[in-house]
């Protein structure tokens, strides 16, 4: 009896510090005992490195079980090729005009002089390049205006200005930096262009509507052939132009009338008596054409 006991202990302690062999099919009571040698099946910590050729985690790794970092790190390959992600610290990107960029073989870089949304000043040109690019300038408060100002030397010079309540669009003159008029404007409502400044083509100015009314002229007896007269001031008339005459009310049969610049800025009406007779007060519209 005890001769049995005895090889039946030398069995098991055969078995237990058995060395397997290539092909050998194990048990799964085999696999586990061994496994229990390195680390429980219950679960725990290794003290060392573990190396393995691949890994799956069925119900995958917390941020908690991530080994601590440094501040401001973040685990990147900053390298030019395929490598194994390190701590990297971040660059310190904290300024307004401050972006965070990626530069390849380098890692994340901060760029200083980025532009702010809130607004910013460009001293390099801007360039839009696309099908039917577009610059859209909002006045969000759809009381004020919207404005394009053109400097020089750092001084207003021009400003095409929209006025949000009227759509009335605006070409503002400044002179040394001050709001001086607006040549141009042109109505949204009807599309009507003004010219406050007047217009020069090939170097003769167009004058604008060269227009007056005359006081009362007749109500007094004339002989056949003689002329009442009236003048009326329109500034701008000089004596190489035109001038178109109508009464406002007709003066009678028998009378013509005719208007000339008899000097700058001034325009004189006949009216003339072809026969004898009264011809009815009236004034008359003068149009001096250049």
């Amino acid at each position: 009896m005890k001769r049995f006991l005895l090889l039946s202990l030398l069995f098991v302690a055969s078995v237990s510090d058995a060395q397997f062999t290539t092909g050998q099919i194990l048990t799964a009571q085999q696999l586990n005992n061994q496994f229990a040698l390195y680390l429980p099946l219950a679960g725990g910590a290794l003290t060392g490195p573990l190396t393995v050729p691949t890994l799956t985690v069925t119900n995958g790794l917390t941020i908690g079980s991530l080994s601590p970092v440094a501040a401001n790190t973040v685990l990147a390959n900053a390298t030019s090729a395929s490598a194994s992600p390190t701590a990297f610290a971040m660059p310190s990107c904290s300024s307004a005009n401050n972006a965070l960029q990626w530069t390849s073989g380098t890692g994340f870089t901060c760029y200083g002089s980025s532009a702010s949304l809130t607004g910013a000043t460009f001293t390099g040109n801007v360039v839009i390049n696309n099908a039917n690019a577009q610059i859209q300038v909002n006045d969000s408060s759809g009381t004020g205006h919207s404005d394009y100002y053109l400097y020089g030397s750092g001084s207003p010079f021009w400003d095409w200005r929209l006025i949000s309540s009227s759509g009335l669009l605006q070409l503002v003159r400044y002179v040394s930096g001050v709001n001086t008029d607006q040549p141009i404007s042109v109505s949204n409502s009807t599309g009507i262009v003004a010219f406050a400044d007047g217009i020069t083509v090939k170097g003769t100015t167009v004058l604008g509507n060269l227009t007056g009314t005359t006081s009362s002229i007749g109500g007094s007896s004339l002989a056949a052939g003689a002329c009442a007269t009236g003048t009326v001031a329109v500034s701008g008339a000089t004596t190489s132009m035109a001038v178109a005459v109508s009464p406002v009310a007709t003066p009678g049969a028998g009378y013509v009338w005719e208007g000339y610049v008899s000097a700058a800025g001034t325009v004189t009406v006949n009216v003339c008596a072809i026969v004898a007779g009264t011809p009815t007060a009236t004034t008359y519209n003068v149009r001096v054409a250049q």
